[in-house]
């Protein structure tokens, strides 16, 4: 069903947002404020609709040309904004997401930085066979559907990302691996350009490969079930290379594992911990939630640092990287059952899940009343409605501001320091 509308905004999440003839509100990708769009709706609910963009009869003037053509609503749908348009819708999302809160926030300019494209220094691909070139090839979902989208890089990725790309797929063409024996692949890079990857297959037999010759830094190989889901475990094949990778963050060096959590997006990464490190003096007893490898407890204190983290992985390189300081620790839990690390006395670091604070943690907060909170979120979302109750709780807001961790996609992460009344 095709219908013809004008965009209002866009809203937290991406998408523009309009309404129908019959007074529904619509959710439109490929859109934005201002353009009148022939939409194809994709979702109809009893009280809104969703769909995608797929004539611009009026083009807003911050409007650009996407530069991966084929698949950019996939994995950036915001490729059709300018940079600088970007920055300001993001700040206008932000304004608008606490602007109901209880927590008067005043948000610092919106911080970005150069790469825009060429940034990610990791990627997740599926497989296609490519009838037409008669070979396998990289691949990406479409948004909101099973369908696989054929690609040879992103423009996303750093260089040496889309390098290693080609190296695999060479590999398997010379090796004539069938795609239906490939389930996805996972591609880092470190800042230096070296490059790890994870392939996940279907079949057994592909671990006496010759992988030692792909010319990567790393790789390792997992089976698993073609209809698995994400949850399940899979199973370890064959490791050639090394298993654990180094980033610098503002002149430290952090190792962390090829298949652990480490930020997308260092050059902005290390903006926020700049400013992290302003309010937190150099010899502060830390606390830092959801630590991961500690890359944040570590930049900005050379006092008692606790680090919190649930992953074994993680925790474990956390620990490699603490080795050298004596008045450091990791805590091996999640951080709703590591409550009694929660103290006055120490400036408590969260950098949580997209799903915010667990209730036991922000209870917690409330009842030990940290002198100082630095919340770190890649969900505005849930991180107002948590800022609500820190505000109950006597806490005001220091400083608030967005970051570009993710450019030329819709999603913000946000920092706000609040201090006890």
């Amino acid at each position: 069903m095709l219908e013809t509308i004008k965009i209002d905004k866009l809203v937290h999440g991406g998408q523009g947002l309009g309404v129908l003839a019959d007074g529904k509100k619509v959710f439109v990708w490929n859109s934005l404020p201002g353009e009148t769009v022939e939409i194809e709706l994709s979702t109809e609910k009893k009280s809104f609709a969703e769909g995608t963009a797929t004539k611009i009869i009026s083009a807003s003037p911050d409007r650009v040309e996407p530069k991966d053509q084929v698949a950019y609503l996939s994995t950036s749908p915001w490729q059709i904004v300018s940079s600088e348009a970007e920055d300001r819708y993001k700040q206008a999302i932000l304004e608008e997401v606490f602007e109901n809160n209880t927590v008067p926030l005043t948000l610092k300019p919106f911080c970005s930085t150069e790469p825009r494209f060429g940034y990610r220094n990791k990627m997740e691909y599926s497989f296609w066979w490519d009838a037409g070139k008669k070979q396998v090839r990289l691949a990406h979902f479409a948004r909101g559907s099973h369908e696989r989208i054929a690609v040879d890089e992103s423009s996303l990725a750093m260089a040496s990302i889309n390098g290693a790309g080609k190296k695999l797929i060479d590999f398997i063409k010379k090796n004539a691996i069938p795609s239906r024996e490939l389930k996805s692949v996972v591609i880092r890079s470190q800042q230096d350009g070296a490059t790890f990857i994870e392939l996940r297959v279907i079949n057994d037999r592909l671990k006496n490969m010759p992988w030692e010759k792909l010319g990567v830094a790393g790789f390792k190989l997992l089976a698993t079930r073609r209809n698995a889901p994400p949850t399940e475990k899979m199973r370890f094949l064959g490791q050639w290379g090394s298993d654990s990778m180094s980033d610098k963050l503002l002149g430290s060096t952090y190792m962390y594992g090829t298949d652990g959590f480490f930020q997308i997006h260092v050059p902005i990464y290390e903006k926020a911990l700049g400013d992290i490190k302003t309010f937190v003096k150099p010899r502060a007893a830390v606390v830092d939630l959801y630590a991961g490898v500690g890359s944040i407890g570590m930049s900005v204190t050379r006092g008692k640092l606790t680090c919190v983290e649930s992953d074994t992985v993680s925790a474990e390189f956390a620990r490699k990287n603490l080795a050298s300081r004596k008045n450091a620790r990791v805590v091996d839990a999640t951080s709703e059952s590591a409550l009694q690390e929660i103290v006055r006395s120490s400036v408590l670091i969260v950098d949580p899940p997209r799903a915010g604070l667990h209730t036991k943690v922000v209870e917690k907060i409330v009842a030990e009343k940290p002198k100082m909170i630095v919340y770190l979120s890649c969900n505005p979302a849930t991180q107002a409605r948590d800022l609500d109750s820190l505000t109950e709780a006597g806490y005001h807001a220091l400083f608030a501001r967005g970051y570009n961790f993710f450019p030329a996609t819709p999603h913000i992460e946000c920092l706000v320091v609040l201090v006890h009344d």
